[in-house]
C-alpha cells in the first residue's frame, strides 16, 4: 500500500511543476520511471506528440486510442488491456 501512496504524491508534484512553469523537471521524470518502470517516459512521449486520444464508449468505459506510428494503432481500456485496431 506504500507504493501507490508515493505514486500519488509523485504525480502532484508533476502535476504543481508543470502548472508552474509548464515543464516536467528531470528528477520527478526519474521519479516516474522508478515508480512505474521505463516505460513511463516514452507513454509521455507519446502525449506530447498527441498520439493519444481519450475516448467514452457508449456504455461508459473510457478508452485510450494510441497512434504508435504511421501504421498502427493500439486501444487501451481501463483494466490496460491492450488490443491492437
Amino acid at each position: 500500500s506504500t507504493l501507490p501512496a508515493v505514486a500519488e504524491e509523485l504525480l502532484r508534484e508533476i502535476k504543481k511543476a508543470f502548472q508552474e512553469t509548464s515543464q516536467v523537471p528531470d528528477d520527478l521524470l526519474l521519479g516516474l520511471k522508478f515508480v512505474f518502470g521505463p516505460s513511463a517516459v516514452p507513454a509521455l512521449d507519446l502525449v506530447d506528440q498527441r498520439s493519444v486520444t481519450r475516448m467514452r464508449s457508449p456504455s461508459g468505459r473510457i478508452l485510450y486510442q494510441v497512434h504508435a506510428s504511421l501504421c498502427s494503432c493500439f486501444l487501451m481500456v481501463s483494466s490496460w488491456h491492450l488490443r491492437q485496431c
